[in-house]
């Protein structure tokens, strides 16, 4: 089952968390509203993951069997072709201005396990810390689904599922007004928002949505563009606001998880607009805008400085036309081909075909 009217969510997470990073001070976030919007931007990395746990739910939880070695293949075929790329491109930048220290970091990034360290989660390509939480969630999806979604009863998982997400709260944010976070690069900063079981409320209530939507009837909700354009006015209310307590770890799936459900039945007006082509291909490169963010900020302002381009606002939108475009490239050129061959590396007859006498 393939939900198109999403992919373009994925779009809109994606460029808010490159303007969360690079707009700060530019038009039309030197606004107010508009800064305190983009300050907040970076929460579209929960809904990343509330949906990844929902789409793998809806891939996978209506069949039979899930065979480990084939889902982990397809997961690092759609993950790991752009995000070595991007760390290619870093390391070369580091070379290219003698800047390389840091092997330690190359090392753990390269096996995608740099969010498990807190004090390297950060330091060599900041945003890839988010895709060693999503390999985490990979790990554990399989184990999840087969002996805990399919061998306990679903309303007890829901029960578990909300206790240890509102644990999960009391704890975030316990931590942070006792003062634990020393400050961002810092180990309490890095475990607090970085470390991996702190995001597991965030898939594993994307997976409990996706077993919802399974089971349920077509037209659960009614007024869909109402009750979306209520749930994104709240969503900008929150994010241009002051905040009391942090959005991050899971809170933020109080909206995201309607917007996700509402969206997924396809019977509102702007479902049916998010469904449209050229909607759906932006979602199809938001992976390469959010994984190749950084080099391509990075090499592009170098290039702009050598061409005497010095104005902020004009380096920024500059840089985020080439981001779009060079993610628009890689995914044609190099994420799909290289999904394509990865996924083919799984054979699952040749061992089968190899034990049956030919004949000859």
């Amino acid at each position: 089952m393939k939900l198109e009217q999403l992919t373009f969510t994925r779009f809109l997470a994606a460029i808010m968390i490159v303007f969360h990073h690079y707009s700060k001070g530019f038009f039309p976030f030197n606004t107010a509203t508009g800064n305190l919007i983009v300050q907040h931007a970076n929460i579209g990395v929960s809904y990343f993951y509330l949906l990844s746990g929902f789409v793998l739910m809806i891939a996978y939880g209506n069949k039979e069997k899930i065979v480990p070695a084939q889902f982990y293949l397809n997961r690092v075929a759609r993950i790991y072709p752009l995000y070595f790329l991007s760390l290619l491109l870093i390391l070369i930048s580091y070379v290219a201005a003698h800047q390389m220290d840091n092997y330690r970091g190359l090392l753990l990034n390269l096996f995608v396990v740099q969010a498990w360290f807190p004090p390297e989660a950060t330091k060599f390509n900041a945003q890839t810390w988010s895709i060693g939480v999503e390999f985490f969630f990979y790990l554990v999806f399989p184990l999840l689904l087969t002996y805990v979604y399919r061998k306990i009863k679903i309303s007890y998982v829901l029960l578990m599922a909300i206790v240890f997400w509102l644990f999960t709260q009391i704890l975030f944010n316990g931590l942070l007004k006792a003062g634990y976070d020393q400050g961002l690069n810092t180990s309490s900063h890095n475990i607090l928002f970085y470390f991996p079981p702190m995001h597991l409320n965030e898939f594993v209530l994307g997976n409990l949505a996706g077993w919802f939507f399974l089971k349920q009837k077509k037209n659960t909700f009614k007024y869909h563009d109402w009750l979306l354009m209520g749930c994104f006015t709240i969503l900008i209310y929150i994010m241009a606001g002051e905040q009391p307590i942090s959005y991050h770890n899971g809170l933020m799936a109080l909206i995201f998880i309607p917007v996700i459900l509402i969206l997924s039945e396809g019977s509102g007006f702007l479902s049916r607009v998010f469904a449209k082509r050229p909607l759906v291909f932006l979602g199809e490169i938001s992976y390469g805008i959010y994984i190749l963010q950084y080099p391509v900020f990075i090499f592009n302002y170098s290039v702009l400085k050598k061409l005497n381009i010095t104005d902020p606002a004009l380096k920024f939108y500059i840089s985020l036309l080439v981001l779009i475009l060079f993610a628009a490239f890689c995914y044609k050129y190099i994420e799909m081909p290289a999904r394509k061959w990865i996924q083919g590396l799984y054979k699952p007859g040749a061992r089968l075909k190899k034990s049956i006498p030919t004949g000859k």
